[in-house]
């Protein structure tokens, strides 16, 4: 079994004002070391003296500015599969920057993170793969990423897509910090993440796609 945990960072909306939309994939063939991941993270703020209040999920953007460096710390330390993509929304086409295409947007980046993924070594053509998403994202996705999973592999056996509460999972919990981390390193607010450059894709998205979904039918 192979869990691959989905969270974002940002949202396409224009009234947001954003520029970069970040979405973020945890790997993992062992769940239960993402929980001890998650565990030492939280013990590791209680013996520097600042623990996380929030008992039931760490949310990177709502822990302070040293649990960040605790958290962040521990990840370069501790765990290295995982990858992120993001489209910089105020450079792309005026339809999107205006926040016209925010699910067109989110699930091309999606489908190309997806695409580089399962063309690596990440997964094996056997391995069962269970993909689970923040359940904040629009159900919608559930059936890009299945449709788009099964076309890569030829076949839908052994994939699953399901939506949870990332007060239930762990691995969305640490989704979320890749994604706020590597918003803080993009826009230059903090460089201790490190990360492979070879698990970023810098998605762009091309105006006649656009077009060519924006046509309306006859």
């Amino acid at each position: 079994m192979c869990y691959v945990f989905i969270d974002e960072s940002g949202v396409t909306a224009s009234e947001a004002k954003q520029k970069y939309f970040i979405l973020s994939m945890a790997i993992s063939k062992n769940k239960g070391f993402i929980d001890d991941l998650i565990f030492s993270i939280r013990d590791e703020c209680i013996r520097k003296g600042k623990p996380i209040v929030n008992h039931k999920e760490i949310k990177y953007h709502d822990i302070s500015r040293f649990q960040k460096e605790i958290v962040v710390q521990r990840i370069n330390l501790k765990y290295k599969n995982f990858y992120i993509a993001f489209t910089d929304i105020e450079s792309s086409h005026k339809s999107i920057s205006e926040g016209k295409q925010e699910n067109l947007v989110q699930s091309m980046i999606i489908s190309a993170m997806l695409g580089d993924l399962f063309s690596t070594e990440v997964f094996k053509k056997d391995d069962t793969v269970r993909i689970i998403m923040d359940e904040k994202l629009p159900i919608e996705y559930q059936r890009i990423i299945r449709d788009f999973v099964a076309k890569i592999r030829k076949s839908k056996k052994g994939i699953s897509v399901e939506a949870k509460s990332s007060r239930r999972e762990r691995g969305i919990q640490l989704a979320d910090i890749l994604a706020g981390a590597f918003r803080e390193k993009l826009t230059k607010k903090s460089d201790l993440f490190q990360i492979d450059h070879t698990h970023v894709f810098n998605v762009t998205i091309p105006e006649e796609r656009l077009m060519k979904v924006s046509r309306p039918r006859k």
